[in-house]
């Protein structure tokens, strides 16, 4: 676990602590009633919104009778959660769970209707996007905002273990004039390169497919192979970012991205339709 995120902790520990409440059979209610707090305290901690402090953690290490051995790793865990991740330095970032969980995920898929996620994009093609979707932002912020876009791809995929990562686009993003033809052709070649390099698998649903499985215009799946983590599901909206993590929706995701990849070209043909696209620019 020694290269997990603080992000990453939280939500092991959240995972932890949960089966151990469940499987004294207490209700969230119950154990709220124990550490005289509300149950929304507990659940925002079992679920990794909230990071347990180190008092909850050993209140709830004695209601759920766990061994010392146990105790003092989830202490541990509880510790490591409020270590800074690299990207406290961005402070007005609001996906920071996101950043988090991409340190440590073994697998991330993207779905993309109108731009291209976050972790394909160029500098400029950012910095046209951020301003597209605010215009009032401040420069300073601007500037943070695509410094951190940049680091998160660095991070990630220059690392020693970097994820699996895919992305399936609706042709339109490929089109979509963002920042101008220089801006665009410039990031249509950075994709090639990635696509080139094996650091990523790139499908795109051509206009031919008509319609296809997905209701959401972004979303990015997040898997973690080798933990106890479960999969998630991260969709950002104007006014706010979801995280969905019942089995039953993500399963949903799960079953949108194998229609979708059935609506795509292959990733030759993908990459081929990129090319006559970029040479439009």
């Amino acid at each position: 676990m020694a290269d997990l995120s603080p992000t990453v902790r939280q939500r092991e520990l959240g995972v932890r602590l949960r089966e151990l409440r469940t499987a004294k059979n207490l209700t969230v209610e119950m154990v709220a009633k124990e550490l005289l707090c509300s149950p929304t305290k507990i659940s925002r901690a079992e679920t990794g919104v909230r990071r347990a402090t180190l008092r909850d953690v050993r209140d709830l290490c004695q209601i759920y009778e766990v061994d010392p051995e146990t105790s003092a790793e989830l202490m541990e865990l509880a510790k490591d959660a409020y270590q800074p991740g690299w990207w406290a330095k961005y402070d007005d970032l609001k996906i920071t769970p996101l950043i988090g969980m991409e340190q440590s995920a073994s697998a991330i898929t993207s779905f993309g209707m109108y731009f291209f996620p976050a972790l394909l994009q160029s500098a400029d093609y950012a910095r046209a996007i951020i301003k597209g979707i605010a215009p009032k932002i401040e420069d300073k912020i601007l500037d943070g905002r695509v410094a951190a876009r940049m680091e998160r791809q660095q991070k990630l995929f220059e690392g020693s273990k970097p994820p699996k990562h895919r992305v399936v686009l609706d042709e339109a993003v490929l089109r979509r004039h963002i920042g101008g033809p220089a801006v665009m052709r410039a990031q249509l070649d950075q994709v090639l390169s990635v696509m080139r390099d094996d650091k990523t698998t790139v499908q795109v649903i051509p206009y031919t497919a008509g319609a296809y499985g997905a209701n959401d215009s972004n979303f990015t799946y997040l898997e973690f192979v080798g933990t106890k983590l479960p999969d998630l599901v991260f969709v950002e909206t104007l006014v706010s970012q979801l995280y969905i993590e019942r089995p039953d929706e993500v399963d949903r995701y799960s079953e949108a991205l194998d229609h979708l990849r059935d609506a795509a070209l292959n990733p030759r043909d993908s990459a081929k339709k990129i090319e006559e696209i970029r040479d439009e620019f």
